[in-house]
């Protein structure tokens, strides 16, 4: 994966934080994101439940 891949994979959660947080701009929102993703391994390391969670919220499962 290619860094303008990545940029394009987190734009969501991106542009997710900048609506939550008005007065962040674009590189740091960048960032939070790159930073929220790096912390989901051990987020769900600690609490398993949390993936489970997260997998039954996604559109796909919900079908």
């Amino acid at each position: 994966m290619t860094n303008e891949d990545l940029a394009q994979s987190i734009r969501p959660l991106v542009e997710y934080i900048k609506i939550q947080i008005p007065c962040l701009c674009d590189q740091h929102a960048e960032i939070l994101a790159t930073q929220v993703i790096a912390g989901l391994p051990r987020l769900f390391a600690e609490q398993p439940e949390t993936f489970s969670r997260a997998l039954c919220s996604t559109p796909q499962m919900r079908k």
